[in-house]
């Protein structure tokens, strides 16, 4: 016997017929199969295709949306930037309108004076027209010797106060003319009374005008203590005149500057 053995495989052939049945036989399971497995995978994929459904009906409202706003936002830049321009436009026409009505407020108090401490009730049962008419020739008799033409005269608020040691309300007086006027404000200098009352007169300026000026009253203080010559403009701003140089401060501040870097401090002059 050999040690190998060799096996002979019988080859079967089958009928024409038979073959032609088991090929349409594999070709029905291979569709059944198919169709088994198509069903099967569309089965696991119909929520999946759901979700994706909606995520692109999603994804499409949100791009319209998009869109949408993209459009808003575009127009409301041009809106905001029609606005800005406006708004700037406008600003600058009420800084004119404020500067030109300032200008016009200052002129209709050309003629005014502010008059300061005289007692209520002292032109009681009188005109007050005739009452600081003389009064000028009372307190300022260097300057008037007949009384001054006035236009009106009045006190202002607030109401006098009931208190005896109540501040006098502020009389305001307009002249008719302007001379007058400002002999009455060159004769202010020094001590004047009136009746044993010590009496202050003032220009009558608008209260933007007369914030500004206060604003320059320390610094001003400041320079009156180093005998700075100084005098406040009708612009009001602060003019100062040192070493023969004349120099002008629209704000406190800067006029601050110049005393600090120019003159020595209080306490270094101290020592």
């Amino acid at each position: 016997m050999a040690t190998g053995r060799n096996t002979r495989q019988k080859q079967v052939v089958l009928s024409p017929d038979l073959e032609k049945f088991l090929t349409l036989l594999i070709e029905e399971q291979s569709a059944t199969i198919n169709a088994n497995i198509k069903k099967t995978i569309d089965e696991a994929l119909k929520p999946i295709s759901a979700t994706l459904q909606e995520i692109k009906e999603t994804a499409a409202t949100h791009a319209a949306k998009l869109s949408d706003m993209e459009t808003a936002l575009s127009d409301h830049i041009e809106r905001i930037t029609k606005l800005e321009t406006t708004c700037s436009r406008l600003q600058s026409d009420n800084d004119d309108l404020n500067t030109k009505l300032l200008q016009m407020e200052r002129r209709s108090r050309l003629l005014k004076l502010r008059v300061v401490g005289i007692p209520d009730l002292f032109e009681r049962g009188s005109d007050p027209v005739k009452f600081m008419a003389d009064f000028f020739v009372e307190a300022l008799g260097d300057c008037f010797t007949t009384p001054p033409t006035l236009d009106a005269a009045h006190r202002i608020a607030p109401p006098r106060d009931s208190k005896p040691d109540a501040k006098p309300r502020i009389f305001i007086v307009k002249f008719h003319y302007r001379q007058d006027k400002e002999r009455a404000l060159k004769g202010r200098k020094g001590q004047r009374t009136f009746r044993g009352h010590n009496i202050l007169l003032f220009p009558d300026v608008p209260s933007s005008v007369a914030k500004q000026r206060a604003s320059f009253t320390d610094v001003k203080h400041s320079f009156w203590k180093r005998n700075v010559k100084m005098v406040t403009q009708d612009d009001d701003s602060l003019r100062v005149v040192h070493e023969g140089v004349r120099y002008v401060f629209d704000c406190p501040k800067e006029a601050q500057k110049f005393y600090d870097r120019n003159f020595p401090d209080e306490a270094m002059d101290g020592d």
